[in-house]
């Protein structure tokens, strides 16, 4: 996703901007539903005494995080990352221009769109 993220930045017009969001570890979100129940206890359980720790938090506070970057203001440049609610720079790897455009082409042929379209993006 942040690959593809920072390739639509570049094409995305300006005043149109995407981020990438990390809220962390969010239990109770459901997200283990399909899991065995084992995990799903743990989840439950355990795993939920979690939202204390700096990793972690309830849905409701990742909730207004993501509810901050969307419709607040500005948080950064379009195809920044956002982790838990801080601006930072996501991994090294992730900024590899050739993979960006590679998944692009890849989305865009799944899409059954042209790779080709590109509006005036901010991205170099």
């Amino acid at each position: 996703m942040i690959y593809l993220a920072h390739e639509l930045a570049r094409r995305l017009p300006d005043g149109v901007d995407v981020y990438t969001f990390n809220p962390g570890f969010v239990p109770g979100t459901g997200l283990v539903r399909d899991a065995g129940p084992v995990v799903r206890w743990l989840s439950c359980t355990l795993l939920h005494g979690l939202v204390a720790a700096p990793f972690a938090m309830s849905a409701r506070s990742a909730a207004a995080l993501l509810t901050q970057a969307a419709v607040g203001p500005r948080p950064a440049a379009s195809g920044s990352y956002i982790d838990r609610g801080t601006v930072t720079e996501s991994s090294v790897e992730s900024y590899d221009r050739g993979r960006e455009e590679e998944l692009w082409r890849m989305a865009a042929e799944l899409c059954g769109v042209s790779p080709a379209s590109r509006t005036a993006g901010r991205r170099p």
